[in-house]
């Protein structure tokens, strides 16, 4: 099971960097690899294989995914019944998004956004 958050939750292991026009395009390969860097930041480090696992890719045009496949990565995220959880891609985006919703505007040509 991989853990996934993007910008916006589509639910607790996906959500979605992707909203606009071709001008996003930037704005939203900036925001992935900025909620990698952070993610790898905040991952807890034994082996160091949660903290390497951390990756985004395009999927389709408007649409960017960052994931960890290491397989107890979720546990690490969104806790158990015997661990608190212990957050890496939740405080990355929450960091990156106002960013990100500033950058979308922008290639909008600063029309208002609600995200």
């Amino acid at each position: 099971m991989a853990v996934t958050r993007l910008v916006r939750v589509i639910d607790n292991f996906d959500v979605v960097i992707g909203f606009g026009n071709a001008g996003t395009a930037q704005a939203q390969d900036d925001a992935a690899e900025e909620i990698v860097q952070l993610a790898k930041g905040f991952s807890r480090v034994r082996t160091g294989q949660m903290r390497d696992g951390w990756k985004w890719e395009k999927q389709g045009t408007l649409v960017r995914r960052v994931f960890n496949d290491v397989p107890w990565t979720v546990f690490n995220e969104y806790g158990t019944i015997y661990m608190r959880e212990q957050p890496m891609l939740t405080p990355a985006s929450e960091i990156v998004h106002p960013q990100y919703v500033a950058s979308v505007a922008a290639a909008w040509g600063g029309r208002g956004l609600v995200l």
